[in-house]
């Protein structure tokens, strides 16, 4: 979600045609296969020629396939935005992921657990 009227303008400079419906600074952290901690994991599905980047952790913390991602969408309508192409929704889902590691969508919850599963790796 853009935090200011230039930021939005940049990002639909850069193909976005429609800001996501999710909540960044709700979104659980959770384990994933390799042994770090993902918040959003985005996918990019083309529907309809629009590509959307679709979040792989749902609200409830679970971390969803590609496929079961793909079928969350169709059921709830969440997204992280609508894309002209495949390129600019990965460099919007690379954006993200900086975003987040930076620590610009902060929650208090991911914050404790990311330093409990630091003080378990000692």
């Amino acid at each position: 979600m853009p935090r200011s009227i230039g930021e939005l303008l940049r990002e639909l400079a850069a193909g976005r045609e429609a800001v996501g419906n999710v909540d960044l600074y709700r979104q659980p952290s959770v384990f994933n296969p390799h042994g770090g901690r993902s918040t959003v994991n985005s996918i990019g599905v083309n529907f309809d020629g629009k590509e959307y980047l679709l979040p792989q952790v749902t609200p409830d913390g679970r971390l969803l396939t590609p496929d079961q991602a793909i079928d969350e969408f169709k059921r709830t309508g969440r997204h992280l935005g609508v894309y002209a192409d495949e390129q600019s929704a990965a460099r919007a889902g690379s954006r993200l992921h900086d975003q987040y590691a930076r620590g610009d969508y902060p929650n208090p919850l991911n914050t404790l657990l990311n330093i409990l599963a630091a003080s378990r790796q000692r």
